[in-house]
C-alpha cells in the first residue's frame, strides 16, 4: 500500500469558500438532467447580500455532505445522473461525454483544487504533466526536445478507451491510499455511479426534471443621442 502524499491531512476540505466557488461559475454552460444552469445560481447570488449569504451557507452544508459521502440513497440517483452526449472524433467514431449536474460540478471542482497542490510534486516525480500541473504542455514539449537532443527515442502510445478499462476498485484504493480524506467522495462518485448504471439497466427509471424559471440575459439600455437644434 502506498503511503499518503505529504501535506494531506484530515482538514483538507475545511475552510472552502463555497460562495466564491459558486461565483466562479461561467454562464452559458450546459445543464445537467435536472435543468439547473449556472445562470440560476448566479442570479440568486446577485439578488442581494442576504440571499447570497444564505445560498452560500446552504450550499456549504450540501457540499460537506457530498464530500463526506453522507447522501441519502433516495437522493443518489438524482446526484449521480448525467446527460450523455456523443461527440465525433477526428479519426472516426464517437466519444461519449457525460454532462452532470451543476451542483456536483462545483463540489468536485473545489475538492480537486484542494487536492491538486499536494499531488503536484507526486505527479512531477513520475513524469505526469497532463493533470494538475501548470504549463504541462510546455513542460512536456521541453522534455521531449531535450531527450531528442540527447539521441534518445520517444514512443507515443494511445490506448483506445483507456479510462473505461480501468477497474473502479483499483482506482478507488490507489486514490484513497494517496489522499485518505478523498475516499468518501470517491466511493460516492465511483461506486454510486456503477450502482446507478446497474439500476438503470434493470429498471430504467426516469429522473424528474425540475421546472426552473427562465433567466433572461441582462440587456444594457442604449444611451440616448442628443439631438442638435438647428439654427435659424
Amino acid at each position: 500500500m502506498k503511503p499518503p502524499v505529504p501535506g494531506v491531512d484530515a482538514a483538507l476540505f475545511t475552510g472552502i469558500a463555497w460562495g466564491r466557488a459558486l461565483r466562479a461559475l461561467q454562464p452559458g454552460r450546459a445543464a445537467g438532467p435536472d435543468g439547473l444552469r449556472p445562470e440560476h445560481l448566479l442570479s440568486a447570488l446577485a439578488a442581494g447580500p442576504s440571499s447570497a449569504r444564505a445560498l452560500g451557507e446552504s450550499f456549504g452544508a450540501f457540499a460537506a455532505a457530498v464530500i463526506a459521502g453522507r447522501v441519502q440513497p433516495a437522493a443518489r440517483p438524482l446526484l449521480m445522473a448525467a446527460r450523455v452526449c456523443f461527440i465525433p472524433k477526428a479519426l472516426g467514431g464517437l466519444r461519449p461525454l457525460g454532462v452532470v449536474q451543476v451542483l456536483r460540478r462545483v463540489v468536485t471542482r473545489a475538492a480537486f483544487a484542494r487536492v491538486a497542490p499536494p499531488l503536484r510534486r507526486f505527479y512531477l516525480d513520475r513524469g505526469q504533466v497532463g493533470v494538475g500541473v501548470s504549463a504541462g504542455t510546455e513542460a512536456l514539449a521541453l522534455w521531449v526536445q531535450s531527450e531528442l537532443e540527447r539521441g534518445r527515442a520517444i514512443v507515443m502510445a494511445d490506448r483506445s478507451n483507456a479510462y473505461s478499462s480501468l477497474h473502479p476498485s483499483a482506482m478507488l484504493e490507489t486514490t484513497a491510499a494517496l489522499v485518505p480524506p478523498v475516499r468518501p467522495l470517491m466511493e460516492l462518485l465511483l461506486v454510486g455511479a456503477l450502482a446507478l448504471l446497474t439500476f438503470r439497466a434493470e429498471r430504467r427509471p426516469r429522473l424528474p426534471q425540475l421546472r426552473l424559471p427562465h433567466v433572461p440575459q441582462q440587456q444594457h439600455p442604449r444611451p440616448r443621442r442628443r439631438r442638435r437644434r438647428r439654427r435659424r
